[in-house]
This record gives C-alpha cells, structure tokens and sequence, in this order.
C-alpha cells in the first residue's frame, strides 16, 4: 500500500522515502492531489515540486471524483457499453437472439460491469444509464421489438444489470467472509454480530452508521443490509459455487431500485 501524500509542512514526505528507498523514482510533472472530504485545504509539494489538485482520476480503470460519486464513470462506461454493442450488431449479422445475447455477455458485459463492488451506482439517474446499454441492445434483437424490457429479459433468460450486480456485491461478500480469494481480508473489512438473537443467521454482519450519503452506499453497508436478509442455508453454502446455486432460489428483485 502507497503511504499517504503530506501537507506543506513536510515537502519530502513519506511517499518521496517510499520512492527512493525502493528506487521508483516518481515525475511530479505527472503526479496530481485528488483530496475528498470537507478536511482543511492545503498544498502538497513532491520532492519539493507543488503538486496540481484535480477533481477527477482514473485509477485502474475507475473514474474517481473529489465527492466520491460515480457519475461521471457510469457515463463512461455507458458510452464504452454503448459503442460495443453497435459495433456487435454490424458485425455479427445474426438472425438469432440467443446468439447475439452469447455475444453481448462476451464482450460488453464485462465493460459495464468491470470492478462493480467499488462503483455500484445508487441514484437512479445512474443505475438506469448504465441498464440502457442492455436495454437497448436486447429491443433490437429478432422478434423482441415490440416486448417491453422485463419481457425482453425473461423470454432471453437474463437478468436486468442492476440485479447482476447486486449478485456481484454478494458473490464478493461470500468470499471475504469465508476467505475465498480473499485471504485475511474479510477480517479487516466485516464484523459479524455477536449477539444471541434466534432469528437471521450466524454470519450477519455490522457497520457503523453513515454520516453521508456517499458512506451510506460504499460496499460493507450496501451489501450488508441484503446479506442479513438472506436464509441461513443459502450464507451456509459449503462453497462459492454452492452459494450462487443456492443464491439463484432468493428474489433479490425485491431489493433492486429501478429494474
């Protein structure tokens, strides 16, 4: 982990020991300050060069904003979703659905769904940018024109994105618990509930209460208030594998906010 930028105060800093003593050096010409929160302002200098603020940054694929909203990325993505599937349907000139659904699972899916667990949209505005790629891919298809979308969805056994990355966020909670993947990890992230209550199931978990609204929707308490909910035998699943098998007997359209 990448020690934390320093104030004014200290213009070398930790991270200028971190470069040198593990020989990366660092182009400060190329380095920006992106600062969240309502802390106090203050200017950040990298071996002694003052470092530009910026608003927005791309980091492994994400867009990440100064107000910790995902906005912006869910408009990329749908852009890049959007452009995907046009290309598809100039190239892959098929008269099956069936097909050309294989195909949009393959590769634009993948687009609007890379790294869901940190981005997952929770204004409406958002959630339905980013189910327009889908929507709109499916109306064209052979014979589904004039079907509204949920019919869409059900006649080519899909389910809406919205509902997939619920899965995703719950897939992902299953592996931290159980420490699939994730080595140690879930220990640092989730705190199950130590109380001696009869109903729910022994792998409920807690988090603190948000102060913002971003904070309210990050992961641990987005998918916490759903995996709570779940039944004992679907969160006692001996495996990952097992849990989305059990996972696929649960409605979790109930818990889903536009579609």
């Amino acid at each position: 982990m990448l020690p934390t930028l320093q104030p004014f105060k200290r213009p070398w800093g930790k991270i200028s020991d971190w470069s040198l003593k593990w020989q990366l050096p660092l182009a400060e010409n190329k380095c920006q300050v992106l600062a969240t929160g309502a802390g106090i302002a203050a200017d950040y200098y990298l071996n002694g060069v003052p470092l530009v603020s910026t608003a927005q940054v791309n980091h492994l694929g994400v867009l990440l904003s100064d107000n910790l909203s995902f906005s912006a990325h869910c408009a990329k993505l749908a852009a890049r979703g959007h452009n995907k599937a046009f290309l598809l349907r100039k190239c892959f000139p098929s008269s099956d659905a069936f097909t050309l659904v294989k195909v949009f699972n393959i590769y634009v899916r993948p687009i609007v769904e890379y790294c869901s667990v940190v981005w997952s949209p929770y204004l409406k505005k958002d959630i339905e940018t980013i189910e327009k790629v889908q929507r709109k891919f499916t109306k064209r298809l052979p014979g589904m024109r004039d079907k509204s979308y949920a019919e869409r969805l059900t006649a080519l056994s899909l389910d809406s994105l919205e509902l997939r990355r619920i899965k995703i966020d719950l897939y992902t909670c299953f592996k931290l618990l159980h420490n699939e993947f994730y080595q140690g990890e879930g220990e640092s992230i989730f705190k199950l509930i130590q109380a001696s209550k009869t109903r729910g199931h022994d792998w409920r978990i807690t988090w603190p209460t948000a102060r913002t609204q971003c904070r309210h929707h990050y992961f641990v308490s987005r998918v916490g208030r759903i995996w709570n909910q779940l039944p004992a035998f679907v969160v006692e699943a001996p495996n990952v594998n097992g849990f989305k098998h059990r996972l696929d007997s649960v409605d979790l359209r109930q818990f889903c906010v536009v579609f």
